[in-house]
């Protein structure tokens, strides 16, 4: 299994596990001593300076921290989870990564999931079962006003997953004028589902879109568009892509490849700023980190989104976004040089004008009918 993967598995696991419970019943607080306390920090900070993709900042991190615990900053926290808040509030004020987070379970880890780098065959089967019944992200395909397609993904899963939904949606759309690309939801997930996406928007000629940078063994990892898609490519169409604060990871990094490569518009608002891939790690039985390994590079701008986010080429409030994507797209096809998409796109606008000038009409019959009915 590939490790994008894996770490994605661990990840929407541990966190439908949280989510599970807080809808169940909130878990008590895990009460804790100064030594326990000690033990635990000492524990994250280990495992983040041998990790952590930037070591100086690692070892920043440590400095700072051990700093603090000598000057009884943390003398008032009495349960992990206070303990996790603090710690991932104060590692992403030095690092300004925010990625990085820090989780605590009240019931101990299992003693074996600190040695096992991979999810069982258990927590497999109930990943995929869970991608496929959230239909791996995909929540909405439709054709809006004006014959623009839509397509409003919510998480970049298993590819494996969502291969076939990518397939079905890119399918459906292939007939209209213009696309656009729903990420204001999007947390991320792995770069080889935004691979798969992105390809179907550049020839079959591979194209590359990013490259990761892992510390562990000083590895480069790249990621190039598939020369084969088992949909219909959209291409020579305009694209547009909606971004919110929420859109972060590898939902950033798919608006920043389209951003660079200069194949989409960008619509909302500025995005979450975060470019650094990792993994939970486990630690000191009641507690897991997350902790940034690699580091994204674009090949155009030599650097990523870590802290600032993908900017908008048109910023608005996220909410605003479909309605401002939608009219821009209208009014860039009805200038089109291509007379037959002028005439579609202003058919299709005007039929759907009068469609719903119809069914008010209709509405007011019926009303003013059953008002009639009740004088009677």
């Amino acid at each position: 299994m590939n490790q994008y993967i894996k770490s994605l598995v661990i990840i929407l696991l541990a966190v439908a596990g949280v989510q599970a419970q807080s809808a169940s019943k909130p878990e008590a607080p895990l009460t804790i001593d100064a030594k326990q306390r000690e033990h635990a920090v000492e524990a994250m900070l280990k495992e983040f300076n041998d990790r952590y993709v930037f070591p100086d900042v690692a070892l920043k991190v440590k400095e700072t921290i051990t700093s603090r615990m000598k000057n009884k900053d943390f003398d008032n926290i009495q349960t992990g989870q206070e303990l996790a808040a603090e710690m991932t509030r104060q590692i992403q004020e030095i690092t300004k990564d925010k990625h990085v987070r820090v989780l605590c379970s009240t019931k101990p880890y299992p003693k074996q999931i600190e040695r096992r780098m991979a999810p069982s065959a258990e927590e497999l089967k109930k990943y995929r079962e869970e991608m496929r019944i959230n239909n791996a992200g995909f929540e909405k395909v439709e054709r809006l006003t004006g014959n623009i397609g839509y397509i409003k993904l919510n998480g970049f899963m298993d590819p494996e997953a969502g291969r076939e939904p990518l397939t079905a949606a890119m399918t459906f759309l292939k007939n209209t004028d213009a696309l656009i690309l729903d990420l204001r939801q999007n947390g991320g997930g792995t770069p080889l589902m935004v691979r798969d996406l992105c390809s179907y928007f550049f020839g079959e000629t591979p194209i590359l879109l990013n490259q990761m940078y892992f510390r562990k063994d000083n590895r480069k990892e790249e990621f190039w568009t598939n020369k084969e898609v088992p949909g219909p490519r959209y291409l020579n169409k305009d694209v547009y892509i909606l971004t919110s604060a929420f859109t972060f990871s590898g939902a950033e990094e798919c608006a920043y490849n389209f951003q660079t490569q200069k194949r989409a518009t960008l619509v909302g608002e500025i995005t979450g700023g975060g470019a650094h891939p990792g993994g939970m790690v486990p630690v000191a039985n009641h507690y897991s980190i997350f902790i940034p390994t690699g580091r994204a590079i674009n090949p155009i701008t030599n650097t990523n989104w870590e802290g600032v986010g993908v900017k908008p080429d048109i910023e608005v409030d996220a909410d605003k976004a479909l309605e401002t994507a939608h009219a821009h797209a209208i009014k860039t096809l009805l200038k089109s040089s291509d007379s037959k998409i002028r005439e579609r796109v202003q058919q299709d606008v005007d039929s759907a004008a009068n469609r719903s000038k119809r069914i008010a009409e209709r509405r007011q019959a019926n009303l003013k009918d059953r008002q009639a009915k009740t004088k009677q």
